[in-house]
């Protein structure tokens, strides 16, 4: 992988970003739920809990602004939900198209947050309101797939209303919690997408050889039985019936005890001695 965490095997990058439903379902129930849930009090919150400290022409412009944001991501997932197939069919492109629009979505929420905090009210409704910011930043631009475009988003927001803060107020603090919280979402986003992109490689190998090991052993012409540590069967490769002396019903011991050797000990005691030895399995002389 390369500094923006791209495969270079293009295969295995095709693969991990073809994937569109983790994307899709996000969009179809956070985004859905979080404009249901918020819409109808936008206007409550605007008109009616701020008109002590807000002036009627902000809180009419500061509603337009919420209520079209969220009815966005009420669109927004209403679309994924109708058109989900089709997406598919255009997975790299749409996601890349997603990014990228999920991220010059944290502009417009720069301004939303702005507004929010330059407002006169109490220390405890503040306070609320940073949280409440802090709930829909996360929930909106957690979906961006690319660990360099979602802290950008995040940089951006922060990096505003921090610097925003340190020129109306001159305190340092401000500028110290910036630091703060952009080296947090740089190493978290970076670190986080860089472990995932690795688990997906060691289970994509993973698969890989399973699948080779499958098809060696369906061209064996030999029965191949593969066993956990407590005796249960996890392969075989003969149809049921093909052997006239197998069981079904009964455990792998229970029909291993039906084959011996011509010195008649019991196979299950001799099988370990078979592996032992260099001797192909053709070599052992069983009788059943």
């Amino acid at each position: 992988m390369n500094f923006f965490l791209e495969y270079k095997n293009k295969q295995y990058d095709s693969k991990y970003h073809g994937n569109l439903d983790t994307y899709t379902a996000h969009m179809i129930f956070t985004h859905m739920i979080l404009g249901i849930a918020a819409l109808p009090i936008v206007p409550i919150s605007q008109f009616v809990v701020l008109s002590e400290i807000t002036e009627l022409s902000t809180r009419i412009a500061n509603g337009i602004k919420w209520i079209s944001f969220f009815i966005l991501l009420f669109v927004l997932g209403l679309l994924a939900r109708t058109f989900r197939s089709k997406l598919a069919r255009y997975q790299r492109k749409v996601r890349w198209a997603l990014d990228l629009f999920y991220t010059a979505l944290s502009a417009y929420m720069v301004i939303l947050f702005w507004d929010g905090i330059t407002g006169h009210a109490a220390s405890g409704t503040q306070y609320l309101i940073g949280w409440w910011h802090c709930l829909i930043c996360y929930t909106t631009l957690s979906v961006i797939s690319r660990w360099y475009l979602k802290a950008a988003a995040f940089v951006m927001i922060v990096g505003r209303l921090t610097i925003g803060h340190y020129l109306n107020t001159g305190s340092m603090f401000s500028i110290m919690v910036m630091i703060e919280i952009i080296a947090f979402l740089l190493l978290n986003a970076y670190f986080y997408e860089r472990d995932e992109k690795k688990r997906f490689i060691e289970k994509q190998k993973l698969s890989e050889e399973s699948q080779i090991f499958r098809e060696i052993l369906d061209h064996a012409t030999q029965g191949i039985i593969i066993c956990d540590l407590q005796g249960g069967i996890q392969f075989r490769n003969w149809a049921h019936g093909k052997y006239s002396w197998w069981n079904e019903e009964s455990s792998l011991t229970g029909n291993f005890d039906q084959i011996f050797v011509e010195q008649q000990r019991n196979f299950t005691e001799y099988h370990s001695e078979i592996v032992r030895s260099n001797l192909p399995i053709s070599e052992t002389k069983i009788k059943i």
